[in-house]
Formats: structure tokens, C-alpha cells, sequence
């Protein structure tokens, strides 16, 4: 009977455990505040260092858990809308306010260190801001 009571209450520990861990599902990571760390592709590459270093120090992107995005850079300025993921959690849907267009990028990675979107031939690279 001991033994029973040490499976069932391993097995009531591991289930929250694995409850708790869910609520920080892949999809979920998104919710972060994200800086532009890297800028890849051959549009990249066209564009030279100096302006590819201007968006690496200026780019931040916020996505909160109500499905708004903030974004912030030296061209654009502030840029805010709302944003969703695909049921599969590869694509990212932005819409900028007073706009109706949707923006469609691929996630390639998603992880709560690191957030890789692309489009164009152009890679992104953002890591949480600190």
C-alpha cells in the first residue's frame, strides 16, 4: 500500500509538473520583447554593412498574450497592430493599425531564446531584449 501511495503521488507530481509546463508552449514564446541580433539573405547583403547596422542596433519588436505587437526601428519609427500564429505554429500574421493588409512571414525557429522569421530571402534573427 506504501509503494501504491509513492506511485500515485509521483504520478500526481509529474502531472503538474507537465500542466504547469504547458502554459509555456512553443506558441507561447512569441510573448516576449525581441531584438534584432542578426539580419541575413542576399536582399542583406545587397543593402551594405552600415544600414544592416543601423537596423541591428535599432529593431525591437513586443508581442503581448492579447495578440498586440509593438515594433520599433530607426525608419519605420513605432509601428503597432495585431499579430497571430498559424494553427501549426510556422507562420506569423501581423497587421499594422490602419492597416487591412496581413503581413505573412515563416517562423523557422521558435524558442524562448530565439525567435527566426524570414520572407523575401530575408532571415531574422531576434533574441530576447534585455
Amino acid at each position: 500500500m506504501k509503494n501504491l501511495n509513492r506511485v500515485v503521488i509521483l504520478v500526481l507530481t509529474i502531472s503538474s509538473l507537465l500542466i504547469s509546463c504547458k502554459s509555456k508552449a512553443p506558441k507561447n514564446w512569441i510573448v516576449n520583447k525581441w531584438k534584432l541580433t542578426d539580419l541575413q539573405g542576399r536582399s542583406v547583403s545587397e543593402m551594405g554593412d552600415s544600414l544592416k547596422n543601423i537596423y541591428l542596433k535599432s529593431f525591437v519588436i513586443e508581442f503581448n498574450k492579447e495578440g498586440k505587437f509593438t515594433s520599433n526601428d530607426h525608419f519605420a519609427g513605432t509601428v503597432t497592430g495585431k499579430y497571430s500564429l498559424s494553427d501549426d505554429g510556422k507562420s506569423l500574421m501581423t497587421t499594422n493599425e490602419g492597416s487591412e493588409q496581413t503581413d505573412t512571414v515563416k517562423i523557422e525557429s521558435l524558442t524562448d531564446k530565439e525567435l527566426v522569421i524570414s520572407k523575401d530571402a530575408v532571415k531574422m534573427i531576434c533574441q530576447p531584449f534585455k
